[in-house]
């Protein structure tokens, strides 16, 4: 018989989180709230250097 232990993966709580097109990559912090993050994105888009690459719409996955 064998004795060991296990490994568990720490999970990542929920929430909402923006990616950004243009460096590619997910930024920090991740909002609570859906709504909180869709103005954070509207602020980011209004700020953004090239409004062609704008910060896409939220998803829940």
């Amino acid at each position: 018989m064998q004795s060991g232990s296990r490994f568990y993966a720490v999970t990542v709580p929920g929430g909402f989180d923006i990616y950004d097109n243009q460096e590619k990559l997910r930024l920090d912090p991740s909002y609570p709230t859906k709504a909180l993050a869709g103005a954070a994105r509207a602020r980011l888009s209004s700020e953004c250097r090239n409004p062609d690459e704008l910060f896409p719409i939220l998803r829940v996955e």
